[in-house]
């Protein structure tokens, strides 16, 4: 849910409409172009969090943009967001990580 309101959000930020899947899907594409000289014209995005059957991605692509995300982390600042099973999120409690209760 949030991953699909930010990705409408950058929609409406970055063309000044209101926010809806396809202008998230735009402009997630236009800034993978201009600032990572990623080219998504063979690629369908159709919602922010990944779920949709409909999403389309080449594993090239996928992976310009994880070496993108990676090569430039220092600014990104993107990858310490990301959860970390067993310490942080709903998968803190979960059994078989051997965690104390």
């Amino acid at each position: 849910m949030i991953a699909d309101a930010i990705f409408r959000t950058i929609g409406r930020e970055y063309y000044g409409v209101p926010g809806t899947w396809s202008s998230g899907s735009d402009a997630i594409s236009q800034i993978l172009k201009q600032k990572a000289n990623i080219n998504l014209a063979n690629t369908i995005i159709v919602d922010g969090s990944g779920l949709s059957r409909h999403n389309l991605i080449t594993p090239t692509a996928m992976m310009s943009i994880l070496q993108y995300i990676t090569k430039h982390d220092n600014q990104l600042n993107f990858i310490a967001m990301l959860l970390l099973a067993g310490h942080d999120g709903t998968l803190r409690y979960r059994g078989g990580l051997d965690n104390e209760w």
